[in-house]
């Protein structure tokens, strides 16, 4: 009779508290992408009739890319897939470079520009955090 050996398997890590902060955060990011798209949709005629260049498809393209960008982050964050942490710095990337390319290219208006220096702050705590996160030896654990 053969001996069948079974090795104990190393036990996934339990996934770390800010890595879980990071997941929900994406799912913001995501639900406010969502939101956007619905109320485009919405409200397509009323943009269409009163509201600047480049008008509603602009505004539900655009919230549907970042309501598609970082569902993939988020889940593959959450369940620890080995993938998960590049995706994430893709998505992560993506939000702060839409959101500027369109504060400085396509929103023209003066006031536009009055807290710039609040968004980069933002912007820069948001990178940040991503970095610090992503690059945790416990978050490289979960997500192997």
């Amino acid at each position: 009779m053969t001996e069948v050996i079974v090795e104990p398997t190393a036990a996934k890590p339990g996934r770390p508290f800010w890595l879980s902060v990071l997941a929900v955060l994406f799912l913001l990011l995501v639900a406010a992408g969502w939101l956007r798209f619905a109320e485009a949709w919405r409200f397509w005629d009323l943009l269409a009739k009163f509201a600047e260049k480049p008008g509603p498809l602009y505004l539900l393209l655009g919230g549907a890319a970042w309501g598609l960008a970082g569902l993939p982050a988020a889940i593959g964050l959450w369940f620890g897939w080995r993938w998960a942490i590049r995706v994430a710095w893709i998505a992560a990337v993506f939000y702060p470079l839409t959101y500027w390319l369109d504060r400085l290219l396509i929103d023209r208006a003066p006031q536009a520009l009055t807290a710039w220096p609040f968004s980069l702050v933002v912007t820069l705590l948001w990178l940040g955090f991503v970095f610090i996160n992503l690059r945790s030896r416990n978050a490289q654990r979960f997500c192997r």
